[in-house]
């Protein structure tokens, strides 16, 4: 088995999954760390063929062209050259699968919670509804039952003085027959017993007694009159009280009950104005976090990808001098190994300083920046 087809199958089988959600999409082979390798080999890129001519002048020089472990080094050369960049494409699209599950799951949970608000909001409010027909329905009864109440005791008292009124006159009436005919009675007596001299004292006296009867009649007639007028004036002016009394009594129960009623409609609709810009305030922050993540990411990534760029620059550049060293029939054999190794001397330094270099720039890690005090990134060579 050759060298690629040997670290290919590793790759497969230490490929890390991403962990598991509650939803998890159909998977995707097309963004394997192995199909990622595999296109950048098949490619026939510049860089392939960099690294294949690379492996074969390694082992032209241990004198293993044209051989099995020849060809292995060419194809090692090519696998060590795809690694990276294969590395680097299988995290990008992972990234993304990750940010897009993300952003669908937020999007289901922010509708239920839509969902769950307006539902709560719609069976309040025909509470609210039911809560305000009872009490105006109760409110309806409670006047019915009480004016109804009053109107009974008022026909009732009313129809007990008029009865007392009749059974007071039907016995004056009585009274005044009686004394009528018992005053007559004795007069007719006086009247036979006396002579014709006292006829004339019986008529005087007659007519003072009815002058004396009817003003004795209207005197009392008027003390009656002027004590039942008494009477109905108190009673209707306690009426009047009465009536003011609940009436006010109404109006202070009516307000009392819609005072209370907006009191708590105004709490309940502070609290949920309260709970709104809460929840939308949490919003926005877990999308800034999350897109500063996102951010930080993808800086990280493209000066890492800057860093491999500038390596397979100078290791281009190398190749290509090597190369040129090696084609120029003018030069020396001793010349050409001191020159070699001047270039690999000057391409080991541009390397480790290339290294150094990035190593001292901060975006190449994770979470280099923290806003809103974002500064300009500082870069220190040792």
């Amino acid at each position: 088995m050759s060298i690629l087809g040997s670290m290919t199958e590793a790759l497969n089988k230490k490929q890390p999954r991403a962990p598991t959600i509650s939803q998890t999409p159909p998977q995707d082979n097309s963004q394997t760390m192995a199909s990622n390798v595999a296109n950048i080999l098949n490619s026939n890129s510049l860089l392939m063929r960099s690294a294949a001519a690379k492996g074969e002048r390694i082992a032209a020089n241990r004198g293993l062209q044209n051989s099995t472990a020849g060809a292995e080094a060419a194809q090692r050369a090519m696998l060590d050259a795809a690694m990276p960049i294969a590395s680097q494409d299988t995290q990008n699209a992972f990234t993304e699968k990750q940010t897009r599950l993300q952003a669908d799951l937020n999007y289901q949970n922010q509708s239920k919670l839509n969902q769950q608000q307006n539902q709560f909001a719609a069976e309040q409010a025909g509470l609210d509804r039911g809560h305000q027909r009872g009490m105006a329905q109760l409110q309806s009864d409670l006047a019915y039952s009480n004016q109804s109440r009053l109107n009974q005791a008022q026909n009732k008292f009313s129809a007990e003085q008029a009865g007392l009124d009749r059974t007071q006159q039907t016995n004056l009436a009585k009274l005044q027959a009686d004394l009528n005919y018992q005053n007559q009675s004795r007069l007719n007596q006086q009247q036979n017993q006396f002579t014709a001299e006292q006829a004339g004292l019986d008529r005087t006296h007659q007519r003072g007694l009815t002058q004396l009867q009817a003003d004795l009649n209207y005197q009392n007639q008027s003390r009656l009159n002027q004590q039942q007028n008494q009477f109905t004036a108190e009673q209707a002016g306690l009426d009047r009280t009465h009536q003011r009394g609940l009436t006010q009594l109404q109006a202070d129960l009516n307000y009392q009950n819609q005072s209370r009623l907006n009191q708590q409609q105004n709490q309940f609709t502070a609290e949920q104005a309260g709970l709104d810009r809460t929840h939308q305030r949490d919003l926005a922050n877990i999308n800034h976090s999350n897109n500063m993540q996102r951010l930080n990411a993808e800086v990280s990534a493209n000066t890492i990808g800057k860093s491999i760029d500038f390596a397979q620059q100078i290791t281009n550049n190398f190749d290509a001098q090597i190369a040129a060293v090696l084609n120029n029939t003018s030069m020396k054999e001793e010349d050409k190994k001191k020159a070699i190794n001047m270039l690999k001397e000057s391409r080991d330094s541009e390397m480790n300083f290339m290294s150094r270099f990035m190593q001292g720039i901060p975006t190449t890690r994770q979470n280099w920046s923290s806003f809103p005090n974002l500064g300009v990134p500082n870069i220190g060579v040792y």
